[in-house]
């Protein structure tokens, strides 16, 4: 998992505007979000491994844990 997470890191560091050309960025931010709901739901990637998105995963996280809040 901690690959994926690092082409994802590629993805929006280096290719996230050809994307936006496209009109997918919905798609890849979708995804990229559920990828990310799943990593925190299981603790499957070692938080050091957050640095290179900090900011995106650090949204994410907060999103997760108030969804989390209301459902339990």
């Amino acid at each position: 998992m901690t690959r994926f997470f690092r082409i994802y890191a590629i993805i929006y560091t280096h290719y996230y505007r050809k994307y936006v050309d496209l009109s997918a960025d919905r798609h890849l931010n979708t995804s990229f979000k559920h990828f990310m709901f799943f990593c925190f739901e299981y603790d499957i990637i070692n938080n050091s491994e957050f640095d290179a998105l900090s900011g995106i995963v650090t949204e994410l996280r907060t999103s997760f844990d108030s969804r989390m809040e209301v459902d339990g």
